[in-house]
C-alpha cells in the first residue's frame, strides 16, 4: 500500500484511517448474504432492505463497521 499522504483535515486535527478494501475482503455490491433478515422468497430491492435493515439494526457487522 502507497504511504499516507497529508491532508487538509489532517492539518486541521482530524484522524484519517487508511484501510486496505481488498485485503478486508471487501465487495462492492450488496447482495442478499448482506441482508440476513429478508425473507428468502422476498424481492430484493436494495435500497428499502437496507434502509429497514440500518432502521431495524440487521445490517451484517462488516457493513455496520463501513458506515
Amino acid at each position: 500500500m502507497p504511504p499516507k499522504k497529508s491532508t487538509t483535515r489532517e492539518a486541521q486535527g482530524h484522524e484519517a484511517k487508511v484501510s486496505e478494501l481488498y485485503a478486508m475482503h471487501w465487495r462492492r455490491q450488496i447482495d442478499r448474504d448482506d441482508l440476513p433478515k429478508l425473507s428468502a422468497d422476498a424481492r430484493l430491492r436494495i435500497a428499502y432492505a437496507s434502509g429497514e435493515a440500518t432502521f431495524s439494526d440487521t445490517l451484517t457487522e462488516d457493513l455496520k463497521r463501513g458506515q
